[in-house]
C-alpha cells in the first residue's frame, strides 16, 4: 500500500497509483503532502495515508483530489478542522510564519 516518506523536512507519500494521464496501468508517484516532519505533520501524514489507502481500496481515486496541497476539490464541502488546518499549512509553510508566531497571532482568534 502507501508509505510516509521524509525528504530534508518535507513528507511525502509514495504509493503505486494509477497513472496521472488516464492511461491503463499503475506506476508508483511521490506525493507531496506540503507538511513538515514535526510530530503534527506525522500526525496529518498518517491520516493522509489512510485516506489514500481507502480511496484506492474502494476504487474512489481521482487524481484531482491529491494534486493540490489540501488534497481538496472546488465542490468539496469543507469542515472547520480541515479550514483550519488548510490556514495553518498556509501560513507556516507557503508564507514561512514561525511556529510562535503561528501560535500568539492567529491561534487565539481560532480556539
Amino acid at each position: 500500500m502507501a508509505s510516509i516518506k521524509e525528504k530534508g523536512d518535507l513528507l511525502y507519500l509514495v504509493a503505486t497509483l494509477p497513472m496521472k494521464d488516464g492511461s491503463p496501468g499503475r506506476k508508483q508517484y511521490k506525493i507531496p503532502l506540503h507538511l513538515d516532519a514535526s510530530p503534527q505533520g506525522q500526525i496529518k501524514a498518517k491520516r493522509r495515508k489512510v485516506q489514500l489507502e481507502r480511496s484506492l481500496e474502494q476504487e474512489k481515486f481521482h487524481w484531482d483530489d491529491w494534486l493540490s496541497p489540501q488534497g481538496l476539490t472546488k465542490n468539496k464541502p469543507v469542515t472547520w478542522r480541515d479550514a483550519i488546518d488548510r490556514l495553518y499549512e498556509y501560513r507556516r509553510y507557503e508564507k514561512g510564519m514561525k511556529q510562535d508566531q503561528w501560535e500568539k497571532k492567529w491561534l487565539p482568534l481560532i480556539t
